[in-house]
């Protein structure tokens, strides 16, 4: 069955343009500490925690309720010169108080000449009472600490092997509060609901620096990576890592490695909450050249749709095995 044509009527709001500011407070405390034991034995310790505060404000959107309103039945039922919004133009009692009737039938075309709108029938009254400013609030703290311990053990054809063990957390917070007409879904623009939410990681590892051969031109080295990760909202994982270098010539590398990898999900990937997204896509049934099997021709040529993405609480993470290899030349 053919789709019925439909019909688009869109305006663009020159009377007043959209505009967006924003504010960031962000402040950061960093120290450390390091020093030695023994003869050979390197020791360091760290702590970094920060905090960033942001605001936005989004001028130029609209009341939902308000618009609707402001474009719905109106009339001068109290002959006063100026009509009047009504649910009901019969009833004289269903009167919105306050609202001003919405003509979008004048103006609010741009001069090519001067770039500036017209005279628009679209007065300061009317968006007095249509118009509001979104505010939306974001706040991310992050706090890491840590320690390792590095030295040199014993001596191999190509040197002193070498080792490193250390510690380390990782905790980051977030709150995103939307404003609440976007929360309500009472704006024109796009709506969101609120994010929270945490993450926190504890890791050990090992390395170690083994270099089997050499001599004044070549060297052949193998490195050795273990790492533990355990995180507060999914199971922890342990990763390695095997990396080989080998220097043929004073000029010309070789390396290569093989390992695991696990990447964890973030805040937003966990516990974003539902807000409007518009992906693109592409329907085969669509003008001018709608696809063969297609019963009828869809309507308009849209390539964007609105959609409605968010957080999954139950996502794990995503592990794998990576090779790589190289060559370096230093001519």
């Amino acid at each position: 069955m053919p789709y019925a044509p439909a019909t688009d009527i869109r305006r663009r709001m020159f009377e007043q343009p959209r505009r967006f500011e924003q504010e960031i407070t962000q402040w950061q405390f960093v120290t450390g500490l390091d020093g030695q034991f023994a003869d050979d034995v390197y020791w360091d310790a760290w702590v970094n925690h920060g905090i960033r505060e942001r605001e936005d404000q989004d001028f130029g959107q609209y009341v939902g309720d308000r618009l609707a309103n402001a474009l719905g039945p109106s009339a001068d039922l109290n002959g006063d010169g100026q009509p009047e919004c009504y649910l009901d133009v019969n009833d004289p009692s269903s009167l919105i108080t306050g609202c001003v009737p919405l003509n979008l039938w004048g103006g609010g075309t741009i001069t090519r000449e001067t770039g500036q709108p017209t005279a628009s029938s679209v007065t300061p009254d009317m968006l007095q009472y249509i118009s509001f400013t979104l505010n939306d609030s974001f706040v991310t703290k992050n706090t890491s600490a840590g320690g390792s311990l590095t030295s040199t053990w014993f001596e191999l054809p190509g040197g002193k092997m070498g080792w490193a063990v250390g510690y380390g957390y990782w905790k980051q917070e977030f709150k995103f509060t939307p404003d609440s007409g976007k929360a309500a879904g009472n704006v024109t623009g796009n709506k969101s609901t609120s994010t929270q939410g945490s993450l926190t990681n504890n890791n050990v590892f090992g390395e170690l620096l083994l270099p089997f051969w050499g001599n004044d031109v070549q060297q052949f080295d193998v490195k050795l990576g273990l790492r533990y990760d355990e995180w507060d909202a999914f199971d922890g994982d342990t990763t390695w890592q095997i990396g080989v270098e080998f220097d043929a010539t004073q000029e010309l590398k070789f390396r290569g490695t093989i390992g695991t990898v696990f990447r964890a999900p973030t805040i937003n990937d966990l516990f974003a909450g539902a807000a409007d997204n518009f992906p693109t896509f592409s329907d085969p049934c669509a003008p001018p050249d709608p696809a063969p099997g297609c019963e009828g021709v869809a309507p308009g040529d849209e390539q964007q749709l609105l959609a409605r993405v968010g957080g999954n609480p139950f996502l794990i993470p995503e592990t794998g095995t990576t090779y790589t290899g190289g060559i370096v030349w230093t001519p």
